[in-house]
């Protein structure tokens, strides 16, 4: 309907009042804005972490660079101090050798001259020989010669010993073996020396290089959750920009209606407020509407692993909250439908659909803390109880408590619960690193909101641990069909001083009384139920009982005795 369509004066429903149309539309675009300035303080936090990251990468970054301009120097400090040691060897090396050289010449020009002496004595010995020949044939004259051939032969006789000592002594390397054995082991000294400067600097070499390696892997682990968080960061983004679009779309409308004749302006209002489902009928009754139109429209999170979510793609959702969703759709007898949505963004679907015209949801049911950080939501009786858990990569012994992730990445999903306990128990982070009380101050706190992130963050060392509920990881641990079954592991304990707890949420107004009544009724009745105790071994591995609920909370959070009195009060 346009204001240039000719509308009767008298039409009645458009000489209403417009006041209820024009406040029914300001205050949708009040809660509209309010989501738009929760997602831009994820954005901030988001970039806080981000921010804490990027100084922590700019010091590993200077740390390798001052490791780099070290190892450069030592490498040439061990060079040149190679160089010169493997000079000195082979100076060293060089001397000896050329020593035992001139030795070994000597010794060598000695002995021919003692050869040549031996051959001329031979020379004598062979002409004396001749001689005793010669008067050996002179019978008669034999006895005077054979004397002088005696005496001769004497003389030659100690010539020949002389001569044989002078060769032994000639002949005797003896010294030169010791020169050189010396040669061999000062050399091997200088070796030994010279590889023990080698090994040492060498060694250091290798302790900066290790250094540089764990600062590149540093590095890639600062990258790794940049990235994280500006993909976080990007989806935050695009959801603020997206609601104040749509701020800016309906306060266009709102401003062009009133601005009409005032004729066409209670018409206009009521056409506005009727596109968005708003509902002006002050006795409007959101289980009556439920049950006339046979469906139950339930928001939850689709990728909620162990709560909503398929094993592949195409399948229906199954999990924890599917069932007991379900379970409750079929006692008001009507159709479950499910409204998939991210899980942090689920609360403001009982304001507004997840685009414009698109009715709100009118329960949600899919892992809901209660919390007065949820704007414009009431609760129901607590359905269920689970261990808040730590999760790590398995066999990664390193981790095995909260008290083990000082200086480590944490991963934890997008909730205000989940963030009041893990600073009860001590531990600091960006946001609230100046608190008293802390006792481990991580790297990073990662909050994620894409719920189909939170598996493989901790698989693939994004994040060193993951803190989350029970059920969101008990089947993604232990089913043999899961895609992280012996990847990923939970750690015995409860992080919180009592069991964790969901409850159901509901638009915090009259027109929920009597659905929220119906929540209630149903869950104290499926409470004592076999197919409650199936549905919770199943999904936790075993029934979990508590007592705390939306009462215990800070806050004063509404619940069914608050819709009662709104209800009563409307």
């Amino acid at each position: 309907m346009t204001l240039s369509e000719d509308l009767a004066p008298d039409d009645a429903f458009y000489q209403a009042d417009p006041l209820p149309a024009a406040a029914a539309v300001v205050g949708h675009a009040r809660a509209l804005a309010g989501h738009a300035v929760t997602a831009a303080t994820c954005q901030a936090q988001a970039f806080d972490e981000i921010s804490a990251r990027t100084s922590e990468l700019t010091k590993a970054l200077r740390a390798t660079e001052s490791d780099l301009e070290d190892s450069n120097a030592r490498a040439g400090t061990v060079r040149r101090s190679t160089e010169a040691q493997i000079e000195a060897i082979a100076g060293a090396i060089k001397e000896r050798l050329d020593a035992s050289t001139l030795a070994l010449q000597d010794k060598g020009t000695r002995a021919a001259r003692v050869l040549q002496s031996i051959a001329g004595i031979g020379q004598k010995v062979r002409m004396l020989a001749m001689n005793a020949r010669i008067e050996a044939a002179r019978a008669g004259e034999q006895g005077r010669g054979f004397a002088v051939v005696a005496n001769e032969v004497g003389t030659l006789a100690g010539h020949t010993l002389k001569q044989a000592a002078e060769a032994a002594d000639a002949l005797d390397f003896s010294e030169i073996f010791a020169v050189l054995e010396r040669t061999v082991h000062e050399v091997a000294d200088q070796l030994a020396q010279l590889q023990r400067l080698t090994e040492t600097s060498l060694g250091d070499l290798e302790t900066m290089l290790s250094g540089i390696a764990a600062n590149v892997e540093d590095i890639a682990s600062h990258n790794g959750v940049i990235r994280e968080m500006i993909d976080l960061g990007n989806a935050t983004r695009t959801r603020t920009l997206d609601k104040m679009a749509w701020v800016g779309d309906e306060l266009g409308e709102l401003n062009r209606y009133l601005a009409a004749p005032p004729l066409r302006r209670a018409g206009g209002l009521r056409a506005l407020a009727e596109r968005h489902r708003l509902q002006l009928d002050p006795a409007y009754d959101r289980l009556e509407d439920i049950t006339a139109r046979g469906v139950l429209r339930v928001a939850v999170e689709p990728r909620f692993v162990g709560l909503s979510f398929r094993r592949k793609l195409g399948a229906e959702l199954e999990g924890l909250d599917v069932e007991y969703a379900r379970a409750f759709a079929r006692s008001l007898g009507v159709a479950c439908e499910f409204v998939e949505h991210p899980w942090d963004q689920l609360t403001e679907l009982l304001v507004a659909g997840r685009h414009a015209g698109e009715p709100p949801a009118d329960v949600v049911w899919s892992a809901l803390p209660p919390s007065a950080s949820f704007a414009g939501v009431a609760y129901s009786d607590t359905y269920t109880w689970l261990p808040f858990v730590l999760a790590r990569r398995c066999g990664d012994n390193r981790i095995a408590s909260l008290a083990d992730l000082e200086g480590k990445v944490l991963g934890v999903i997008n909730d205000p619960g989940a963030f009041a306990v893990l600073e009860a128990a001590g531990l600091r982070w960006q946001a609230n690193a100046t608190k008293p009380g802390g006792r481990v101050t991580l790297a990073n706190l990662v909050a994620y909101s894409d719920q189909s992130r939170i598996h493989d963050c901790l698989a693939n060392g994004i994040v060193d641990a993951f803190c989350v509920d029970l059920p969101i990881y008990h089947w993604a641990c232990t089913a043999p069909d899961s895609p992280w079954f012996g990847r990923i592991e939970i750690c015995s304990g409860n992080l919180a001083t009592q069991p964790y707890y969901y409850a159901v949420g509901v638009a915090a107004e009259g027109a929920s009384h009597t659905l929220l009544q119906a929540v209630n009724a149903f869950l104290a009745r499926f409470r004592a139920s076999t197919e409650r105790e199936t549905l919770e071994r199943k999904w936790q591995g075993a029934v979990t009982e508590g007592r705390v609920s939306y009462r215990d909370e800070p806050g004063k959070l509404p619940g069914e005795e608050e819709l009662r009195t709104m209800a009563e009060r409307d």
